[in-house]
């Protein structure tokens, strides 16, 4: 999964915000790609209701249809 390049300047702000550390490119997308991989395995498993309670309140009861 590729992430956009404004999405990868974005997580780096948040990154250093949050950390104090600036992240290279590559480190940024690398890290950035794997916490969305991690998110969409965590609520896209249809197994699981993880999350669903919240995500299901913040929209009135629907459920998001792609992430």
């Amino acid at each position: 999964m590729a992430l956009p390049e404004s999405a990868i300047i974005q997580f780096k702000k948040i990154w250093k915000n949050l950390y104090k550390i600036e992240l290279d490119d590559k480190e940024a997308r690398f890290r950035a790609e794997n916490l969305v991989a991690l998110y969409r395995a965590v609520y896209n498993n249809p197994k699981s209701n993880a999350g669903k309670s919240i995500i299901q309140s913040e929209n009135h009861g629907q459920l998001p249809n792609q992430f």
